[in-house]
């Protein structure tokens, strides 16, 4: 699913994940939210809890596209000052 923006601040939606296969890992829901004016990936599993409800598990991140790069590495090849 593309991702999409959203606009208005603290809102998001979910759509069912068309690409989930039986006994997959993957998330239930896929979706986007905007909270406090960042845009964030929101990912959603059905669980169920010890008392046997279902519950709906969340994940917020920061999407691939938007993350900032890696630090630079540290190399130590011995040539320092060089």
């Amino acid at each position: 699913m593309p991702r999409q923006d959203v606009t208005s601040e603290n809102t998001g939606f979910f759509r069912k994940n068309q690409f989930k296969k039986p006994d997959d890992k993957t998330p239930d829901f896929r979706g986007d939210c905007n909270i406090d004016g960042k845009q964030l990936e929101m990912a959603g599993w059905i669980q169920t809890g010890s008392d046997g409800k279902n519950y709906l598990s969340l994940r917020f991140q920061v999407p691939r596209d938007q993350s900032p790069p890696p630090a630079d590495p540290v190399t130590n090849d011995g040539f320092a000052g060089f």
